[in-house]
């Protein structure tokens, strides 16, 4: 995992190792998970779903199909350079 910093980054490389030390200590039902908490983060994962704040789902679905239309636009602009060039070679 040495390529993993270069490739992700530093930060990213760092988050992945607390996830893999963090997937240990639970696996192994230890209570030294609990030195890593904090009463703020305690008590709001004790609330109910119902009071947390609720998340809007409209500017995902924006970006995302932004991204669809974008993706389409360049899919057409390849196949046409690719059907003029294949159109070109057959003559």
């Amino acid at each position: 995992m040495r390529f993993l910093p270069w490739l992700v980054g530093r930060d990213i490389t760092e988050l992945l190792q607390h996830g893999f030390e963090i997937d240990e200590v639970i696996a192994l039902q230890e209570n030294s998970i609990l030195a890593c908490s904090t009463t703020e983060l305690e008590l709001y994962f004790k609330q109910p779903a119902e009071s947390l704040p609720w998340q809007n789902a409209f500017p995902i679905a924006i970006v995302l199909e932004l991204e669809l239309a974008a993706f389409a636009f360049n899919l057409l602009i390849f196949l046409r350079a690719l059907l003029c060039s294949i159109h070109k070679y057959m003559r």
